[in-house]
Protein backbone atom coordinates (compact mmCIF):
# COMPACT_ATOMS: atom_id res chain seq x y z
CA UNK A 1 0.00 0.00 0.00
CA UNK A 2 1.68 3.47 -1.25
CA UNK A 3 1.70 6.41 0.50
CA UNK A 4 -1.12 8.91 0.96
CA UNK A 5 -4.29 5.78 0.77
CA UNK A 6 -7.40 5.89 2.09
CA UNK A 7 -9.06 2.33 3.18
CA UNK A 8 -12.79 2.22 4.57
CA UNK A 9 -13.53 -1.23 5.67
CA UNK A 10 -12.27 -3.14 3.31
CA UNK A 11 -10.24 -6.53 2.71
CA UNK A 12 -6.80 -6.71 0.89
CA UNK A 13 -5.68 -10.00 0.83
CA UNK A 14 -1.78 -11.02 -0.28
CA UNK A 15 1.02 -9.88 -2.67
CA UNK A 16 -1.81 -6.50 -3.78
CA UNK A 17 -0.41 -3.31 -5.18
CA UNK A 18 -1.95 -0.36 -4.04
CA UNK A 19 -1.07 2.99 -6.00
CA UNK A 20 -0.37 6.20 -4.41
CA UNK A 21 -3.15 8.10 -3.18
CA UNK A 22 -6.06 5.44 -4.05
CA UNK A 23 -9.32 5.41 -2.17
CA UNK A 24 -10.53 1.94 -1.25
CA UNK A 25 -14.32 2.20 0.11
CA UNK A 26 -16.45 0.00 1.96
CA UNK A 27 -17.13 -3.40 1.35
CA UNK A 28 -14.38 -3.38 -1.34
CA UNK A 29 -11.83 -6.82 -1.96
CA UNK A 30 -9.33 -7.02 -3.42
CA UNK A 31 -8.07 -10.19 -4.25
CA UNK A 32 -4.72 -11.96 -4.16
CA UNK A 33 -2.45 -10.68 -7.25
CA UNK A 34 -4.01 -7.57 -7.92
CA UNK A 35 -2.90 -4.41 -8.88
CA UNK A 36 -4.80 -0.91 -8.28
CA UNK A 37 -3.22 1.77 -10.41
CA UNK A 38 -2.27 5.46 -8.75
CA UNK A 39 -5.13 8.21 -7.67
CA UNK A 40 -8.11 5.10 -8.04
CA UNK A 41 -11.13 5.04 -6.42
CA UNK A 42 -12.66 1.58 -5.75
CA UNK A 43 -16.45 1.92 -5.15
CA UNK A 44 -18.14 0.35 -1.89
CA UNK A 45 -18.73 -3.09 -2.64
CA UNK A 46 -16.36 -3.81 -5.87
CA UNK A 47 -14.37 -7.05 -6.62
CA UNK A 48 -11.21 -6.73 -7.82
CA UNK A 49 -10.50 -10.31 -9.25
CA UNK A 50 -6.85 -11.85 -8.45
CA UNK A 51 -4.46 -11.01 -11.13
CA UNK A 52 -5.70 -8.33 -12.42
CA UNK A 53 -4.84 -4.48 -13.11
CA UNK A 54 -7.78 -1.80 -12.48
CA UNK A 55 -7.55 1.78 -12.17
CA UNK A 56 -9.32 5.22 -12.50
CA UNK A 57 -12.29 7.21 -11.07
CA UNK A 58 -14.01 4.72 -10.64
CA UNK A 59 -11.73 1.61 -11.54
CA UNK A 60 -12.10 0.12 -14.59
CA UNK A 61 -10.19 -3.30 -15.83
CA UNK A 62 -7.23 -2.29 -17.84
CA UNK A 63 -5.26 -5.67 -18.20
CA UNK A 64 -4.30 -8.44 -16.52
CA UNK A 65 -0.96 -8.85 -14.49
CA UNK A 66 2.03 -10.72 -16.72
CA UNK A 67 1.37 -13.47 -14.35
CA UNK A 68 -1.47 -14.82 -16.47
Amino acid sequence: ISPGCTLYSCVIKDRVFVGSNSVILEGAIIESGAIILPNSVVPPGRIVPAGQVWGGNPIKFVRYTRDQ
